[in-house]
């Protein structure tokens, strides 16, 4: 018989060992999870660029007597200009390879914000232990590989010319450096300098300097269904928070097994899952209220057949990947972020003086004239 055991004073769960103990040290400090979730990210975005990094954006919720959601992904630049894609052949945003579809990264306006609202100790602290392994150097992962491989022959990526197998030291000084101007200067040292105007000029016309100094984080009232007798909350869109509680909500009205080894509980969470899911980038843009009406919800649970699998064409499926951490302190407080490139290493084009790979949450806008999402 097992015995579950609770952490007393604080936890951190992260996908790097390296990650969860600089949040520990945080607690260990007096520090929020808070403040744990952003020294953990930080380190993140040094050791596990092919999830997350500076060059993405950032989600999270937090739990300190009521829950709040933080929405810190970039906008489009100034210059974005769809007929000009159009006119060059394209009929969906480019995948890679193209600053266009690299949206003003909010990774750093999350921290800032996260920090302002419930940070205890100073942001230079926080951050110390991602500066030292940017610096000083750490093994890369076997999940790493693949996409370092890749990386390392795009420019600005000498980040990664040396990495062939688990293990090898990878050192990213120019990642140190845009650490320690987000230490030093908040969020304008990040996007006000070396790397906001490596980006700028990068983008030749796609970014303004008044695109890198509005700040792209908002504090927005988080989505919530009842299922299961929880009370269960995600991120609205842009996020696409709302296909955990469509499916969750699907899922709490269907003849589920009374056991979970049982082959119908497994089918019966897959469909679900597919008729939250199939229409994804065709609703994306919607008022998530409509999205999860009760009167919808039960639409989409009529689709499931409980013996077989339901025809549903789904979004084309591509290589990703992402990163989850969680963080919940003595006093009780909870944050629970996600960090993302959109897509492994994202855009695979890098910002030359710094190397910080660049995400491609861009490919989620429409090229389609007068669509809601359409780019610009």
């Amino acid at each position: 018989m097992h015995t579950t055991r609770y952490a007393p004073s604080g936890m951190v769960c992260s996908v790097d060992h390296l990650a969860s103990g600089a949040g520990l040290t945080m607690l260990e400090r007096g520090g929020s999870a808070a403040d744990a979730a952003i020294a953990a990210n930080a380190v993140l975005s040094v050791v596990a660029p092919h999830m997350c990094g500076l060059g993405g954006d950032l989600f999270a919720l937090v739990h300190d007597g009521e829950v709040t959601a933080l929405n810190a992904s970039g906008r489009a630049g100034s210059g974005a200009d769809p007929a000009r894609l159009r006119a060059e052949g394209h009929t969906r945003m480019p995948h890679q390879h193209d600053i266009r579809s690299v949206p003003v990264p909010g990774c750093v306006d999350g921290w800032a914000a996260l920090h302002a609202r419930h940070g205890r100790l100073p942001l230079a602290e926080l951050l110390a232990p991602a500066v030292r392994l940017a610096r000083e150097g750490f093994p890369a992962s076997p999940l790493m590989l693949t996409g370092a491989a890749n990386a390392a022959r795009r420019p600005g990526a000498g980040d990664f010319a040396s990495v062939r197998a688990a293990g090898d030291r990878v050192t990213r000084p120019g990642v140190a450096r845009a650490l320690e101007a987000v230490a030093e200067g908040g969020r304008d040292g990040f996007y006000l300098g070396e790397f906001g105007q490596g980006l700028v000029e990068l983008g030749a016309s796609e970014y303004t300097e008044d695109d890198l100094a509005t700040p792209a984080a908002d504090w927005v009232e988080p989505l919530k269904v009842r299922a299961f007798g929880h009370d269960v909350w995600s991120m609205p869109p842009n996020s696409q928070g709302y296909l955990l509680l469509m499916s969750l909500a699907i899922a709490d009205g269907l003849e589920l097994p009374p056991f979970p080894r049982h082959a119908a509980w497994a089918h019966l969470l897959a469909e679900a899952a597919r008729a939250a899911g199939h229409d994804r980038l065709d609703v994306l843009h919607k008022d998530a209220k409509e999205l999860l009406d009760p009167a919808e919800i039960a639409r989409r649970r009529a689709l499931i057949d409980p013996l077989s699998r339901v025809r549903l064409r789904g979004p084309a499926q591509r290589d990703g990947d992402t990163t989850y951490l969680c963080a919940v302190d003595g006093d009780g407080m909870g944050v629970s972020l996600i960090q993302s490139n959109a897509s492994g290493f994202g855009s695979m084009v890098f910002e030359p003086r710094t190397g910080i790979n660049l995400h491609n949450r861009g490919i989620g806008f429409s090229l389609k004239p007068g669509h809601p999402a359409e780019y610009g």
